[in-house]
């Protein structure tokens, strides 16, 4: 569960973390890009008490993490 703020943190990081990987990698989408997408969606379409906010954060920091590394295109 997570409050509506939280619900909100969630959205704006992802779309952070997917506009990154989108200066970070070549056009064509790759798994965890995919994964963020549908990510992306089912926050938006899921009640924020059906939401688990600290798996999610740790998912999407993971996939974060993995690509900082990586010069902006």
């Amino acid at each position: 569960m997570c409050t509506v703020a939280q619900k909100d943190v969630l959205i704006e990081f992802l779309a952070q973390v997917q506009a990154g990987l989108a200066r970070r990698l070549p056009l064509s989408f790759n798994e965890d890009q995919r994964k963020l997408a549908l990510l992306r969606s089912d926050l938006y379409s899921t009640s924020h008490t059906d939401i688990n906010y600290e798996k999610l954060i740790s998912e999407i920091k993971d996939i974060d993490e993995k690509y900082k590394h990586l010069p902006i295109l």
